[in-house]
């Protein structure tokens, strides 16, 4: 059953997303882990790429509140005022508010532990670089990034349950 790819040379030039993938492939990349209290602020502007790091993400067991700019974000954030926000992942170029300026105003509230940013141009970031966070360039493997996530929360002692093992 070879069928000939399909044509794609008149679509626009844009991210690489994974749309599809067997399932011992997708279930080998995302491992399940069971839910737990760690609630994540993702903003990005471009909705397939939130979309699929979401999926990635809750599938990981976080609890995963996104927007689609930073100022969404900032109106998301006041609505869960009495709720902590342990991680924000952020683009840094975004339409309204951009990433730089979101993570300023949600580290004031001290409600905000760690921040880690995405970025598709990192020449733009130049001198301006975030320090002590994360910095993942675009295109990225989903994956890489719920490693990263993995990595800072446990730097800050939240982690998943000890002892818990995947079901095969």
């Amino acid at each position: 059953m070879n069928e000939a790819p399909p044509d794609i040379s008149g679509l626009p030039i844009g991210h690489t997303l994974w749309a599809e993938q067997p399932p011992d492939l997708a279930a080998s990349l995302i491992g399940p882990y069971p839910p737990h209290h760690i609630t994540i602020l993702l903003v990005d502007d471009e909705p397939d790429l939130r979309s699929l790091l979401v999926r990635v993400l809750r599938r990981e067991g976080y609890q995963i509140v996104d927007a689609a700019d930073g100022l969404e974000a900032l109106d998301l954030f006041a609505h869960l005022s009495h709720h902590p926000i342990h991680l924000l992942i952020t683009d840094l170029d975004m339409p309204r508010l951009g990433g730089l300026d979101l993570a300023r105003h949600l580290r004031e509230t001290n409600r905000v532990q760690r921040v880690i940013f995405m970025t598709g141009d990192m020449n733009r970031v130049g001198p301006h670089a975030p320090e002590h966070h994360a910095l993942l360039q675009k295109p990225f493997h989903p994956r890489l990034l719920a490693q990263v996530v993995n990595q800072i929360l446990a730097q800050l002692q939240l982690t998943p349950p000890t002892g818990y093992t995947p079901p095969a």
